[in-house]
């Protein structure tokens, strides 16, 4: 909708009003303190230069108008339209879509009718002086451009959602290397993997023919406690007295899916309670059933 305001005139009542949308109706009117045009109604065509006079008139007459707004198709009711009289009364219809507004000069008028999800027509009406004028309004349903919707797809592999890994990650009781996670440190060893983990500490151990790794749980109670290993949710077998564990034996890194760790008693599931120790639960692609 164009709209536009002049709101000082030349000296000698001269308006221009530049850039207008042309071929289709235009309406013009003029107010100043007691004085008004009324409303005028005028047409360019493309490239045009109109020339519309107007004279005006000692406000005094005043009349009142009131109305309905309901749904185009329905005939519902529709609450909180905002009504505008020419630019400048304005009224919000109540729960049954009535609206009044009172004291308008008598003479031509625009309504507009504003309310989110419908069209906004303009309605041209004439108050009568010491006459209330109705106006019954039907508002056509329009469909409104919003900016796109971003949906969020939680991609959930499903045999560690049958495994329980991610009810035991809203618990919120272990630290956990998401799949996601596992995909961006794939370069990186198992053991340099677990040592980002928070309380997990990993050292390496080499000899001539390996290397092994002995771990350990930090603010664990018991000093030098040894975590139960899980891979695929049974215990492995892989640690030696000591608690050194190759992981090459276990599972390459590329293999890996995610990781669980547990530090103590006190955080760990019952399913992974091989020791007070705490545990660490290595979930790899075999044993997911697919390659």
């Amino acid at each position: 909708m164009f709209t536009n305001n002049l709101l000082a005139p030349s000296g000698d009542g001269r308006y221009i009003f530049c850039d207008v949308p042309v071929d289709n109706p235009l309406f013009i009117w003029a107010y100043a303190l007691d004085r008004d045009t009324g409303v005028h109604q005028v047409r360019l065509a493309d490239s045009e230069t109109l020339r519309h006079d107007m004279g005006v008139r000692v406000l005094t007459s005043l009349g009142d108008v009131v109305g309905t707004v309901v749904d185009h198709d329905t005939g519902e009711p529709i609450p909180n339209v905002v009504v505008t009289v020419s630019e400048r009364e304005t009224a919000l219809t109540d729960t049954r879509g009535h609206f009044r507004i009172a004291n308008l000069v008598a003479g031509a008028h625009m309504a507009r009718f504003e309310r989110i999800g419908y069209g906004e027509p303009e309605i041209r009406f004439v108050v009568e002086s010491d006459v209330t004028s109705v106006l019954d309004i039907r508002l056509p349903v329009e469909a409104i451009a919003m900016e796109p919707l971003v949906a969020v797809v939680d991609r959930r592999a499903q045999w560690l959602e049958r495994s329980g890994f991610y009810q035991r990650l809203q618990l919120g009781l272990g630290s956990f290397v998401l799949p996601s996670e596992m995909d961006q440190v794939r370069h990186r060893t198992l053991a340099e993997v677990l040592n980002t983990v928070p309380g997990v500490r990993v050292t390496p151990e080499c000899g001539h023919l390996s290397c092994r790794s002995n771990i350990r749980m930090q603010g664990n109670a018991v000093p030098g406690c040894i975590p139960t290993i899980y891979v695929d949710g049974r215990e492995t077998r892989q640690i030696v007295p000591g608690g050194s564990i190759d992981f090459g034996l276990i599972s390459p890194t590329g293999d890996v899916a995610a990781i669980e760790t547990y530090r103590g008693l006190a955080d760990t599931p019952a399913e992974f309670l091989g020791s007070r120790c705490g545990a660490i639960v290595i979930w790899t692609r075999r044993g997911s059933g697919t390659d």
